[in-house]
């Protein structure tokens, strides 16, 4: 039998910036309400089992998660019950302290089973009464492991084999292809149960023949099976969130379907979220996941992809399960990073230098420029310090200038100049204070660790707006290059 490898953990979910913390476990699917007709009771009956006690999981969006711990009864069964019905999903009983395991699926009409197996042979013993919807659960999984084995008795065949493998390969995609029907005649048959409802979102749509040389056909696959990769998926259903399909196929579909640049990865959310909007739970579960991902990324100009779902999500009023003070600090934060985002032109400040005259940043000519926000009590900018003359040294006389901010504020500002003399910096870089911040570069530049390091073109728009001093050079350099080749 297909057993799904899974890690417990007592955790519940954690969403920083959701109104109504739930971890998705007991929370009642619209239109169901709270009353003893439709409550649940999961009762287990389990052979060659000495423990006393056993858990009860969930299976939410990526992972399962315990959600109630019940001990042995005074005739030896072990009952879950509840006066509120569960979610449909997928669900397990969990046997410790070897975490053996039972899954099932539970409806939203069948809340009410008996599970019985013997735990010295789980995968055979196991019998589900009261729910048809489990016993086309295991016929299903019954039949996919018997087709798994002949598919991998195939291949074993084909490693062995000397001359042709055609034939065997025609009939390993027969088998799969059967696997694909069986789903497709459980959808016709079963629409409404949570097994057909899995099963057929793990499907995908046939890939046609294509024409041409080898390369081209290979691209056309790709593209028509990237369009139509959610043809059979409902990501806006609550019973795929709380199973392993949704989760598996949008996270494929994101970091194997779509290449890892900030506007591909857009353009890709573009697609999934409105899928999921509604749903609710789908979509609050989705948009806080890639908020969250997003907000703190440190990939290169990933943070373009938390400006976009904010202005698209947030500022348009689709986002409203946020609570406002929430929905007010993530505006404010996409807003401080919008102008400074790689494409954009760099930020127009007027500072100081040693001898007390006003530098324009746009007056400074250079084929590049690197910024640096500073601190002299910054340990992070100290071990930077190295890495940066080492820098200037190199590439100053090639035409790239270090323009460095010393960011300490009032009296103390003074320190600057020692510090540039101590670490070489006054001879190499342009050294600048702004002791009051009257250019607001702290705001414009959204300066809140130092050091603060960015790459500017001749025209000062935005190469690289953070990177950290060791990577610098290596950076810099993918940056000239990419420019030289127009890319």
């Amino acid at each position: 039998m297909v057993r799904m490898l899974f890690i417990l953990t007592l955790a519940i979910l954690n969403f920083p910036f959701a109104s109504g913390q739930n971890n998705g476990m007991r929370k009642l699917d619209s239109g169901q309400k709270s009353n003893q007709s439709t409550s649940y009771e999961i009762t287990v009956r389990l052979q060659n089992y000495t423990g006393k006690e056993i858990y009860m999981a969930q299976y939410y969006a990526d992972k399962p998660y315990l959600m109630d711990t019940v001990r042995m009864s005074e005739n030896g069964t072990f009952v879950f019950s509840g006066n509120e019905p569960l979610n449909a999903g997928m669900y397990f009983i969990v046997l410790p302290p070897k975490n053996d395991f039972l899954q099932f699926v539970l409806s939203e009409t069948e809340q009410k089973l008996t599970i019985s197996a013997d735990v010295k042979n789980i995968p055979n013993s196991i019998e589900i009464s009261g729910s048809p919807d489990n016993t086309l659960f295991y016929k299903y999984l019954r039949y996919v492991e018997e087709q798994q084995k002949a598919i991998r008795e195939i291949n074993d065949q084909i490693n062995a084999a000397t001359g042709s493998t055609e034939a065997l390969e025609e009939k390993r995609k027969r088998l799969r292809e059967e696997i694909d029907e069986y789903k497709m005649d459980l959808h016709r048959k079963h629409p409404t149960t949570v097994t057909s409802r899995i099963t057929y979102a793990d499907l995908e749509k046939p890939i046609p023949e294509y024409e041409g040389d080898e390369e081209a056909v290979k691209m056309k696959k790709f593209y028509f099976k990237r369009a139509h990769y959610f043809d059979y998926i409902d990501l806006s259903s609550e019973v795929l969130l709380r199973s392993p399909v949704m989760m598996k196929k949008v996270d494929f579909y994101l970091e194997k379907m779509t290449p890892q640049s900030a506007d591909s990865i857009i353009k890709a959310l573009d697609v999934i979220l409105p899928l999921a909007q509604n749903g609710e739970e789908c979509f609050r579960y989705l948009f806080i996941q890639y908020i969250n991902e997003y907000g703190q990324t440190q990939t290169l100009n990933f943070d373009k992809i938390f400006v976009h779902l904010v202005n698209t999500w947030i500022n348009t009023g689709k986002a409203e399960f946020l609570e406002p003070d929430v929905k007010r600090k993530l505006v404010e934060k996409a807003s401080k990073m919008e102008p400074i985002l790689i494409g954009k032109p760099a930020p127009e400040i007027t500072v100081q230098n040693q001898d007390g005259n006003l530098v324009n940043l746009y007056d400074i000519d250079a084929e590049y420029m690197v910024m640096v926000f500073w601190k002299p009590d910054c340990p992070t900018c100290q071990k930077a310090a190295p890495y940066l003359v080492k820098f200037a040294d190199k590439y100053k006389p090639q035409g790239v200038d270090v323009f460095a901010v010393c960011v300490t504020q009032g009296d103390e500002s003074s320190t600057c100049w020692d510090y540039a003399d101590e670490k070489g910096y006054s001879e190499r870089f342009l050294n600048t204070i702004d002791p009051y911040n009257s250019s607001r570069f702290y705001q414009k530049y959204d300066v809140r660790t130092t050091p603060r390091i960015m790459i500017l073109n001749k025209d000062k728009e935005i190469l690289v707006n953070m990177c950290g001093a060791q990577q610098l050079e290596e950076i810099f350099e993918a940056v000239r290059e990419r420019d030289q080749n127009g890319e």
